[in-house]
């Protein structure tokens, strides 16, 4: 989350420039827009909400919008603004009645294009701008005729329909990343050539005793197009000042954005800061904007929390549709190594010993990410990076071992540590899983023996089930959940009076793997050991995690097995090492000069006694 205020980042200062135009777009950044539809034969309203008094007194000339396709394929198209949404039906059919103005709209060259007869003067009131369009014939090319990018912004696309959508409503939550329109639309106004605001991260979590990279994002409100900026900084006694060149330039949108970054001086002392940044001059000239400054969080601690979204995922052997959560767990720990933590619930199957699930399932297969976001496993390749991007407030870590040479019992150990005073009441759960799994008579049921079907695998998945046939035998099961007696959380595993930042709080149980039975099969006489699932005791994990009063996880981890082997971990880089040199690689093998936020990179330091180590990291 940025710490920003947006609508006054377009305001207009006391020193005007000339009459002088300005796009403004939720897709501000000019990126490539993707397609949205419903793919019927149908009329189309799309609209976007301004509401920005900075804005006030600059006028609507036009709007432009791409539109895929040969114009033949559509009939009548129009531009409207109108102040609400509303429908009246004509000839039973619910259409769009704009009360400020429609206008017709030209479709060519890809791209629907109007100009308002009259220029609309905004107000400080909000006003809706949008489009229509009828889909005269439906081809492969205009199935999807929406043109929108990412993004959350609730005002960013307002559908309506003939056919499908036929009441007003946005549809920005219609994707995980969010949906936003790429719908362009001009103002003239007497704008500054040069002025920009500034947004900050709410929080940013530094390593104290080393120097850090301060990034915050200015955001365009001018005419020109923005090169480079001149900035001041102060945070406790520290403060300082800076420029930054933008390569390639912010471009000249409203709300157009490009991140700049400064170093900050090496700190000592754990614990939060107040900064503060101001931009003062963009392009060389005084900075009039109103939103130039802003005050954010920084907090300082000697290492930064790994944040690991828990997935746990319900499968069955007897579930033709399940292998696809088996590979969206294999091939998201191959990425992303032990910092990708998931257990996989089995149910009728000779891996399941508990219907006592910690979450709904309305069916199979179906996941759970921190026992609040439930999807289907093939969704857990965006939004498990996406969550596992995010600050984490506390880290967790946890150990196991033997408990006595008969290897009877495994006792795990987890210890929180939060980087900030949390008086909340927390828990810690625990479940073991196992890996390694195999048995000749466990058959996979598998849709995914289809062309269509195997197609949506990741390779080499898909052609791994594509040859497997309708029943997949000989697979290796991992992350299997064989004992959940800790799984909703420890009573009394942290302090009842809270947190403090900085300060461990370790916390143990002790699993009994003497006999872990499969409650899908029962024992007789003749066999009483044939509901013990056969379990490779080195191959047994613990995967702690914190958990609140509702049920949610707020960070988890896995153990290694107990001999110390298991996936490598994106490993959390501490402050009291003395690096000489950094080399940074993609996981492709690729030098990277400057590694992005977010993403995995292996790290190679050259240590100044000439050692040289290196580690997967993941760059807060």
């Amino acid at each position: 989350m940025r710490k920003s205020t947006l609508l006054a980042c377009a305001m207009m200062s006391a020193a005007l420039a000339p009459a002088a135009e300005l796009e403004f777009s939720y897709n501000a950044n000019g990126t490539e827009p993707y397609w949205y539809g419903t793919n019927k034969k149908e009329n189309y309203d799309i609209a976007v909400r301004i509401e920005n008094p900075g804005l006030a007194g600059s006028r609507i000339t036009r709007i432009s919008v791409p539109l895929p396709g040969d114009p033949d394929l559509y009939g009548s198209a129009s531009a409207f603004l109108t102040t609400e949404l509303v429908l009246e039906r004509v000839d039973g059919v619910r259409v769009n009645v704009p009360d400020i103005c429609s206008v017709n709209a030209t479709i060519a060259d890809g791209m629907l294009t109007a100009t308002f007869d009259e220029p609309y003067t905004l107000t400080t009131d909000p006003i809706y701008v949008g489009y229509s369009f009828e889909i005269a014939e439906l081809q492969e090319v205009n199935k999807y005729p929406i043109a929108v990018v990412t993004g959350t912004n609730p005002e960013a696309f307002w559908f309506h329909s003939s056919r499908t959508q036929i009441k007003w409503a946005s549809y920005v939550d219609k994707a995980d990343a969010g949906l936003q329109s790429a719908l362009v639309v001009t103002l003239e106004g007497d704008f500054d050539a040069s002025t920009a605001g500034i947004s900050l991260p709410e929080r940013t979590v530094f390593l104290s005793n080393q120097e850090n990279q301060y990034s915050f994002d200015v955001i365009n409100a001018g005419v020109n197009a923005i090169s480079n900026v001149g900035f001041s900084w102060t945070m406790g006694e520290l403060s300082g000042e800076g420029e930054y060149e933008f390569d390639p330039p912010v471009r000249n949108a409203i709300g157009a954005s490009g991140t700049a970054s400064f170093t900050i001086p090496a700190v000592a002392e754990n614990g939060k800061e107040s900064i503060s940044v101001t931009l003062d001059k963009v392009n060389g000239t005084a900075n009039p904007n109103l939103s130039a400054s802003a005050k954010a969080r920084v907090v300082f601690t000697p290492s930064i929390p790994v944040n690991r979204p828990m997935v746990e995922e319900y499968t069955g052997l007897w579930c033709g549709n399940c292998p696809r959560g088996y590979v969206a767990l294999e091939y998201l720990k191959e990425h992303y190594g032990a910092d990708f933590v998931a257990a996989a619930w089995h149910n009728s199957d000779p891996m399941a010993v508990s219907s006592a699930y910690p979450n709904s399932v309305p069916g199979y297969p179906f996941a759970y990410v921190n026992r609040k976001i439930a999807l289907d496993p093939s969704e857990l390749y965006a939004t498990w990076p996406a969550m596992y991007a995010e600050p984490a407030d506390m880290s967790i870590e946890c150990s196991v071992e033997f408990t006595d040479d008969t290897h009877s019992a495994l006792k795990a150990t987890a210890t929180v540590t939060p980087i900030d005073d949390d008086d909340t009441l927390y828990y810690i759960g625990y479940m073991l899983v196992a890996d390694g799994l195999s048995d000749p008579t466990w058959i996979q049921s598998n849709y995914y023996y289809s062309p269509h079907m195997a197609a949506t695998l990741p390779e080499p998945y898909d052609k791994m089930f594509l040859e497997a046939g309708p029943s997949a035998a000989g697979l290796t099961y991992n992350d299997v959940m064989v004992n959940r007696e800790y799984a909703l959380g420890v009573d009394g595993s942290l302090p009842r009076e809270g947190l403090k930042a900085f300060t461990p709080t370790s916390h143990s149980v002790t699993f009994d793997i003497s006999n872990i039975r499969t409650t899908f099969i029962r024992p007789t006489a003749a066999d009483p050991d044939a509901n013990l699932i056969p379990v490779n005791k080195d191959k047994l994990r613990v995967i702690a995690y914190v958990v609140r009063t509702d049920g949610s996880v707020v960070n988890s981890c896995s153990s290694l097995y107990a001999d110390g082997t298991g996936v490598d971990a994106v490993e959390v880089i501490n402050a009291d090492v003395e690096v000489a040199h950094t080399l940074w690689h993609d996981l492709q093998g690729h030098a990277v000069s400057t590694p992005a936020k977010g993403q995995i990179y292996v790290c190679t330091q050259i240590m100044s006694d000439g050692s040289v180590r290196s580690s997967k990291v993941m760059v807060k």
